[in-house]
């Protein structure tokens, strides 16, 4: 790795490994002589002392690296959250912290109250933590446009109170994702009423309202004033609702499907099979609602919908020739990723197989968007030989 002065490499992902000091040390010069942008660590640590070093020594060494944008660390646990964010390269535009046991408030006060992070963090990835049970209203950093809480616990009585100030006071023409929140069932029965007051709000005063780009609400809640709270997004070119829908529970899914069919700005719809969750019999009805809309990438993989599809997607094919693109282009098979730094290239865009991507992909591949190989080796002895 070090001798090949032709490599393209930009990150650098290690897996299940047992790092020692010494490791990191060979690990902070390359990334300083090969301009590495992005470095994963994957479950990379198990001695608390070379954790500790991680986080002082190595963390402040890749300070001097410009170049170096990206981190993501997972399953550290008890990671001492403070010391991360106090030697965090100011430098770095996307963190991912996912599965270390860390406070979800405490992250976004000291980000928010942290002058280092405003010029840069813009992605934030908290993943597999928790939320801490508050009083406060809990306020969100203003340099952040991409947040990613996917599977996070949320005490008894703190999910609309959370959500509500994440609506509230994110920037205009953000990212969410929300897969699968977790709490009781009577916080889930709140939402509705929360998303009530928000959109009763934003249309007394339209000026509070806070524009998404793009929301993941997969196996979550839909309701009523969900959808109405979607309705008023004007920027919302893609949402995903995998798990969402089924044929043993529809509750809501009229309403979602005139949503689409109505939607000025909705460019790219995911409703996958998630989980045991999949459309079934309902497949036929939200194909005929894209037919009528304006998205040009639905993603339906393992929707399961039978034979009566067929004449749906024959409308569909039909409305896509009537705008004068080409039938042969529709994709029919999986879409393990799709970059959403570029529209598709056909209005009407279907992936119908294959089976779920994991929801918890990398940050070197979904949302850095880097196009160059990332080594995923678990030792670095090769650049110990070559010292």
């Amino acid at each position: 790795m070090k001798t090949n002065l032709n490599s393209k490499m930009v990150g650098l992902s290690f897996l299940n490994s047992s790092f020692t000091e010494n490791h990191l040390d060979l690990i902070s010069q390359y990334v300083s002589s090969n301009k590495i942008q992005a470095l994963e660590f994957h479950n990379a640590f198990s001695n608390k002392a070379v954790i500790n070093f991680f986080l002082t020594t190595f963390l402040t060494s890749l300070s001097q690296c410009s170049d170096f944008t990206s981190l993501y660390i997972d399953k550290i646990e008890k990671i001492d959250l403070d010391l991360l964010l106090q030697n965090l390269p100011q430098q770095v535009k996307s963190l991912s912290v996912i599965n270390c046991d860390v406070s979800i408030n405490q992250a976004l006060k000291t980000i928010k109250t942290n002058s280092k992070f405003s010029n840069n963090l813009n992605v934030l990835n908290l993943s597999f933590n928790t939320i801490d049970a508050y009083q406060e209203t809990v306020s969100f950093p203003n340099c952040l446009t991409v947040i990613i809480l996917d599977y996070v616990t949320f005490p008894n009585g703190n999910l609309a109170p959370f959500l509500n100030s994440l609506f509230r006071s994110i920037n205009n023409d953000s990212e969410i994702s929300l897969i699968q929140m977790k709490s009781s069932d009577d916080d889930f029965n709140k939402l509705d009423r929360m998303f009530y007051k928000l959109v009763l709000d934003f249309q007394k005063n339209p000026e509070n309202l806070r524009r998404i780009r793009s929301l993941n609400w997969n196996f979550n809640p839909i309701s009523t004033f969900f959808i109405e709270f979607l309705k008023m997004q004007p920027n919302l070119d893609c949402i995903s609702v995998s798990g969402c829908f089924s044929s043993t529970d529809s509750k809501g899914f009229e309403e979602f499907c005139s949503f689409v069919s109505s939607s000025k700005s909705l460019k790219k719809l995911i409703c996958r099979k998630f989980n045991r969750n999949y459309l079934g019999s309902l497949t036929p009805r939200l194909i005929e609602a894209v037919s009528a809309s304006k998205v040009s990438f639905l993603d339906i993989s393992g929707s399961r919908g039978g034979e009566k599809c067929y004449r749906c997607l024959k409308s569909l094919i039909g409305s896509s020739n009537k705008k004068g693109e080409n039938p042969s282009s529709i994709n029919r098979n999986e879409q393990k990723e799709v970059s959403t730094s570029k529209e598709p290239t056909i209005n009407q865009t279907l992936a119908l197989n294959g089976e779920v991507s994991s929801n918890n992909e990398s940050i070197i591949n979904q949302q850095i968007a880097l196009n160059s190989e990332v080594s995923t080796s678990n030792e670095i002895e090769n650049l110990n030989n070559d010292k």
